[in-house]
């Protein structure tokens, strides 16, 4: 089984890092879509919009640094100055993310879940930028 799992990263970190963020970043958008949808599910009633958006980019963005770190950039620099860049970056993320939410929502009246499927479809490559070019910055 060891084998087999070392004979996959092999093949894994031989991918072009552009197609390796493409998986990720798939992953990722899947899970944080996902995240936002139960969240919202379960919680609408009692928390706000804004809140659950907050707690699905918390906890999604902690996954998210872990998958980009380890999966697509290989950084071997310091995980607390990563993860603080990554905070960063998911706070300006989260109030692009906001803003557009409530545009669609309030304003074109668009369901929540396809609005938030739109917004989490069209930010990766925005994303795919910073993290490579701040974030995981190779020196």
């Amino acid at each position: 089984m060891l084998k087999l799992v070392q004979i996959i990263l092999k093949i894994w970190f031989h991918l072009p890092q552009k197609l390796r963020f493409i998986l990720v970043g798939g992953w990722n958008t899947a899970f944080g879509y996902g995240l936002f949808v139960i969240l919202y599910y379960y919680f609408s009633l009692s928390l706000s919009k804004t809140i659950i958006l907050l707690l699905a980019f918390i906890i999604g963005t902690l996954q998210n640094l872990v998958t980009y770190k380890v999966f697509v950039f290989q950084s071997k620099g310091n995980w607390a100055l990563q993860a603080i860049k990554n905070y960063l970056i998911a706070i300006i993320f989260y109030f692009i993310n906001l803003g557009l939410l409530f545009l669609l929502v309030d304003y074109y009246h668009i369901s929540i879940y396809i609005a938030q499927f739109f917004i989490t479809i069209t930010l990766p490559v925005l994303l795919y930028i910073v993290l490579r070019y701040f974030v995981f910055l190779h020196r």
